[in-house]
């Protein structure tokens, strides 16, 4: 995993949700899915959006439960 994605993925907590119980899948440049280790069909999509050098979260939506 890279740093960018080790990065938005530790700031998932900012939104409750625990960053070890996720996964992230780059969907495009900004889009990625976001799963939940356990259980495949349980995600999020997240928008991110630059922010110097480096992204972070803009959205997170629910997409399926």
């Amino acid at each position: 995993m890279c740093q960018i994605q080790l990065r938005l993925r530790s700031e998932l907590k900012n939104f409750g949700l625990n960053p070890s119980e996720w996964t992230l899948h780059k969907l495009t440049k900004k889009k990625f899915k976001i799963t939940h280790i356990a259980d495949n069909s349980f995600y999020f999509v997240g928008d991110t959006k630059t922010k110097g050098l480096s992204r972070e979260w803009k959205t997170v939506q629910l997409v399926s439960i």
